[in-house]
């Protein structure tokens, strides 16, 4: 996560940055309610900078980041995911902490280890902060500021 949280506004705010990972809510509870948790719960943080993902292989836009004012800053890098004996996904830096790198677990594992594509994702980044803050925060942005994306006809 520090090398993710760099690269939003610089070195000086790594530790600043939060990510917002795995939001669900039950189809029974009403209208706006994931809206509200995602506000309700970033006024209790004390970080400035929270960072999430909407997964496009999913057919997610991020609309309840839209809604509740994220910053949309694109799409992420392609990149590939590991999965061991074609069950469940595992990211670069899981198979590193179980193994010590990609290469030791290639070893040990040999045809049992297999890669794929993953789909990029959109990124949203929210300032929980002071407008005088965010227009610091703004100016350190590393990603550039695009429009938000919207749900194509046929999803």
């Amino acid at each position: 996560m520090i090398d993710v949280a760099k690269g939003i506004c610089g070195d000086d705010e790594k530790h600043n940055v939060l990510e917002l990972t795995r939001l669900w809510v039950d189809d029974l509870v009403p209208r706006n309610g994931e809206s509200f948790l995602i506000s309700s719960g970033i006024r209790l943080l004390d970080s400035e900078i929270i960072i999430s993902y909407a997964d496009s292989g999913q057919s997610h836009v991020g609309t309840v980041y839209q809604a509740t004012n994220f910053i949309y800053a694109g799409l992420t890098h392609k990149s590939g995911g590991y999965m061991i004996d074609g069950d469940s996904s595992m990211l670069k830096r899981t198979i590193s902490d179980l193994y010590g790198s990609i290469a030791k677990a290639r070893e040990v594992l040999g045809d049992r280890i297999t890669t794929y594509d993953m789909p990029r994702k959109h990124r949203y980044i929210f300032f929980n902060a002071s407008k005088r803050r965010k227009r610091e925060l703004l100016a350190k942005l590393k990603f550039e500021i695009e429009e938000y994306p919207k749900l194509s006809k046929s999803a």
